[in-house]
Formats: structure tokens, C-alpha cells, sequence
């Protein structure tokens, strides 16, 4: 593995400038540069160095060849490329090595759709990898993909579709190795677990029903309650399909509560009115496990499952209390049942490298 800083900034050391000023010069977007493929040029270039002088080694000392990985990620998203007669060209200093080949990690996508999508956002899209190739010649590519929003875990982020989406366009140009990252630091996250369930299936076969391998998992994961938790799941993907299609909202990886607070009202697009219609159908599925014959062992195991699932709604009034709630009271209760099913449930972060621990005396609780 060859890596690069995971941070948004690219190095601005005298010698990256210059060796910058080969290639060209990049576009300034916010605090940091997707750099129309500059910084990439630049990278690359040590990567192709490094790979090199690996493979000559390798050889005088009669090593076994090992082939190196390196990403496309932050300030290395674009393809170092210019486009001359309708065709994409690349300096040839960053035309890969044959022993290194590039991982795409598409971090500032709108991680509803495919990053592969015509509709994508931040230079990706339909013609991404056509951009990519002319750099990747022979090699093949891999993939990092992103299942959640690693800033707030239990705001309900759509992505099954568009793993399914990714995997498809993926699999017809031969990638050979896919990755989708989670909620890397809490196990407790109940779509986390559904979510793997049906990504290992699809691996085997991008084409196979994603509603019907969901749907499996869920009546093998909750039982009798399965058709309420189906139910809450289907009702949360419905919301989630009209934002982004009337609001013009991006789901990306990070921050969106952040977005929803800032540009957008979350009270609005996620009304208290469906949050507690969410809650109720949880009811109703405890109600059924209640009711069955099962064993009070076998009851309290699906019980604390569907409590692992109210986290979602009830984090939604919690972190956005002030936006749901007018009175303090209401506040404080509101955070105080989503702290208390954090613990009855075992989750220990509500986001990456961010701990309930911290809300706890964030919110006085």
C-alpha cells in the first residue's frame, strides 16, 4: 500500500509546488484543491518512483513481485488528464507503473447514487473512469466505497441502492476488489449489520433483487417482527427517495445532519410526525414479540434488536431536539431516551471518533 495523508489539504511544500507547475495549475474549491488532476499528477509520479525502483529489487534479489495499491481520495480524486480531439491523454510520468494499481475511493460523491451515475457531483460520473484510463492503462482498478454517514451513524443514510448500483458498473469493467465502508467504530449499528448481509451476497452477483435479500435478512434477523421492521425501513427509503429528489439534497459520507440543520431544516424534511409514526410501528413489532410463543430468552434477543432500530428515530429528536421541541422539558427527555438506548443497546459512538460518553456531558446527562 502506498498511501497519501488522510486530509483534504495537499502538501504546498516548495518542491510539490514545482513539481505542480509541471502539470499545471488547479482549482481552489472551498479550503482545499480537487486540483483538475495536478496534485494527482504529483503523487502519482513518486508512486510510479517508488513502484519502479520495488520491481527492480524484487528482480536482482529474486523476490516474488507484489503488486501496490495506491488511492484516489481527497486532493487525488481527479484523473491527471487533458482532453485533446475527444480523447483523454496524461503526461507520461503518471501512467502507472505494471506493478501498482489505483483504489477509487469516492469520498465526495453523492453517495445515493453510484459514483459511476450520470447525475454525480465533484467530477464524478459516467465518464470517471474513461478519465482514469488512459493513466490505468493495462492495470485493473479497485474500489472504497462508503455505506453511511460517518458523521452521525444513526441518521438514516439510503445506500443500499446504491451499492447495488456501484457493484453493477463495477463488475462490467472487471474491477477486481471492492471495499464498502461502514460504521467502522460501533458494532451496534443495526443497518450496519443488514447492509453486510446484503453486500456479501452481492458480491457473488450484482444482479440478484437487493429487496429480496434485504427482505430475507430481515425475516431471519427479527422474526415475528419482521414485517413491522420491513415496514419502518421501507417508510424511512421513501423519505429519504423524495429529499433527494425534491430538495436537490446531496447525501454525502460526512455531515449530513450538519447539512440538514444548516441549509435545509430537518423538522421539515423528517417531520416529528413520522418520527413518532416510526416509533409506533417498533411498538407494534415489541407488541408482536410479546405476544408469540417464543421463550423470554429468545423475546428479550429480538427486543433489544428492535431497540437497536429506534436509535435512528430517536436520535433524530435528540440531536435535532431544539428544531422538534419548544420546551425544555421535552429536550432534555428527548436526549435522555436516545442516551438511555444507547446503553440498553451496547452502543458505545454515535459517529466516527465521537462517543455517547461525550453527549452524556455535552447534554448534562
Amino acid at each position: 500500500m502506498l498511501g497519501q495523508q488522510d486530509v483534504k489539504e495537499h502538501c504546498t511544500c516548495s518542491s510539490c509546488k514545482n513539481a505542480a507547475a509541471t502539470y499545471g495549475y488547479g482549482t481552489k474549491i472551498g479550503s482545499y484543491i480537487l486540483a483538475d488532476g495536478i496534485y494527482s499528477a504529483v503523487v502519482l509520479r513518486f508512486y510510479n518512483a517508488v513502484a519502479k525502483a520495488i520491481a527492480a529489487w524484487e528482480t536482482a534479489e529474486k523476490r516474488t513481485h507484489v503488486k501496490l495499491v495506491c488511492y484516489s481520495y481527497l486532493f487525488t480524486t481527479d484523473a491527471p488528464v487533458t482532453k485533446n480531439g475527444g480523447v483523454y491523454t496524461c503526461h507520461e510520468t503518471v501512467k502507472l507503473a505494471s506493478n501498482l494499481t489505483i483504489r477509487f475511493a469516492d469520498f465526495y460523491a453523492n453517495q445515493y447514487f453510484s459514483f459511476l451515475a450520470e447525475n454525480q457531483v465533484n467530477g464524478y460520473g459516467a465518464d470517471y473512469l474513461e478519465k482514469w484510463s488512459c493513466v490505468l492503462g493495462e492495470n485493473d482498478s479497485w474500489y472504497w466505497g462508503y455505506a453511511t454517514n460517518h458523521s452521525y451513524y444513526f441518521a438514516y443514510t439510503p445506500s443500499l441502492q446504491k451499492i447495488k448500483q456501484t457493484l453493477e458498473g463495477l463488475q462490467e469493467i472487471g474491477t477486481e476488489y471492492v471495499l464498502f465502508q461502514h460504521s467502522t467504530s460501533e458494532y451496534n449499528d443495526w443497518r450496519a449489520k443488514m447492509e453486510t448481509y446484503v453486500i456479501n451476497k452481492l458480491l457473488w452477483d450484482p444482479n440478484q433483487d437487493i429487496a429480496a435479500l434485504r427482505n430475507e435478512y430481515l425475516d431471519g434477523y427479527y422474526g415475528v417482527a419482521s414485517e413491522k421492521v420491513t415496514a419502518f425501513i421501507d417508510n424511512f427509503d421513501a423519505c429519504m427517495a423524495q429529499i433527494a429528489s425534491s430538495s436537490n439534497y446531496k447525501y454525502f459520507c460526512y455531515d449530513i445532519m450538519a447539512e440538514y440543520n444548516g441549509r435545509y431544516k430537518v423538522e421539515q424534511l423528517v417531520t416529528k410526525a413520522f418520527l413518532e409514526s416510526q416509533l409506533a410501528l417498533l411498538d407494534e413489532a415489541t407488541a408482536l414479540v410479546n405476544a408469540s410463543a417464543l421463550s423470554a430468552e429468545e423475546k428479550a434477543t429480538l427486543i433489544k434488536r428492535i431497540d437497536a432500530v429506534r436509535l435512528t428515530p430517536t436520535f433524530y429528536l435528540a440531536y435535532s431536539a431544539e428544531r422538534y421541541y419548544t420546551s425544555e422539558t421535552d429536550i432534555e427527555a428527548a436526549r435522555a431516551q436516545f442516551i438511555s438506548l444507547c446503553e440498553s443497546v451496547g452502543v458505545a459512538a454515535y459517529a466516527e471518533h465521537k462517543y455517547i460518553s461525550t453527549l452524556k456531558a455535552e447534554w448534562g446527562i
